[in-house]
């Protein structure tokens, strides 16, 4: 996934945390059913999205 304000997950609930791709935690919370992910505060970069169940990687340009 390409973004640059936000990555909806349509079928994630609960924790998230979003992971640069040195490692690092830069931002956790919680998903609400059928919300997204504000991320236009994220530097450019590859970056993991992690919640209980799935990883789901996405580049900000």
């Amino acid at each position: 996934v390409t973004t640059t304000d936000h990555v909806i997950l349509p079928n994630e609930e609960g924790a998230f945390q979003i992971i640069n791709s040195l490692g690092v935690k830069v931002a956790e919370g919680q998903l609400q059913q059928g919300g997204g992910v504000k991320v236009q505060n994220l530097p450019a970069g590859v970056y993991l999205l992690r919640t209980h169940s799935h990883t789901y990687p996405f580049t900000k340009l």
